[in-house]
């Protein structure tokens, strides 16, 4: 139905042997992190996730988009390595065919409801480019954007192979994915020379 991620990184805290013997609340007399350390370091992050949370419910609301609180919720703290996460979690069971959200068309971002419709159209520009054109104008245009409340609980970046680093490509050796982010990265350079560069350069306005 609907995951969205919001800002942030994951982190790990380990507690040592010392600090651990000593109870809660305490530190080592070495420096280590105490629990009360930890939690106002978590504190930010517990902050901006309810924030986040608020802004997209408030976003889901006034675009029109319903679902059945009695039986489903959105919830912070199911994050991963890829950062603190939102997700939505069903609060009781769940009939088959059991209507749980209704999202009007209007809502849906897409290749024809962006401001920048027309000129897709235009252009005969359709399927994944289309959108991720669409939703990289839109993003752009911030608060003018209809859209912008569910921007805001997205994260900063998406955590996809073709974005990783070499040492961490290398670790896909003798996988299926070996070499695939490669291809990612050699598609979306074609892709942003051959049509994103030029519609940009045709349309100057539009994306001033």
């Amino acid at each position: 139905l609907l995951f969205v991620q919001s800002r942030g990184l994951c982190s790990n805290s380990s507690t040592s042997s010392s600090s651990s013997s000593r109870g809660r609340g305490s530190s080592s007399s070495g420096g280590g992190s105490s629990t009360a350390d930890r939690a106002s370091a978590l504190l930010p992050l517990a902050m901006e996730e309810h924030s986040s949370i608020s802004q997209l419910e408030g976003w889901l609301q006034s675009a029109g988009i319903w679902w059945d609180t009695s039986l489903m919720q959105i919830r912070g703290g199911c994050g991963s390595c890829s950062g603190p996460a939102l997700g939505v979690f069903a609060v009781s069971d769940v009939q088959e065919n059991q209507l749980l959200c209704v999202i009007p068309r209007s809502a849906i971002l897409s290749p024809r409801t962006t401001q920048l419709a027309q000129i897709l159209e235009a252009e005969k520009l359709g399927g994944g480019l289309a959108l991720s054109i669409a939703v990289m104008y839109e993003a752009s245009l911030g608060q003018a954007s209809k859209w912008a409340g569910y921007f805001a609980s997205l994260p900063a970046r998406e955590y996809l192979p073709m974005f990783w680093s070499r040492a961490e490509l290398d670790m896909l050796a003798g996988t299926a994915l070996e070499g695939v982010a490669e291809d990612d990265r050699r598609d979306t350079q074609e892709d942003y020379e051959t049509h994103v560069a030029p519609l940009m350069a045709k349309y100057k306005e539009a994306f001033l």
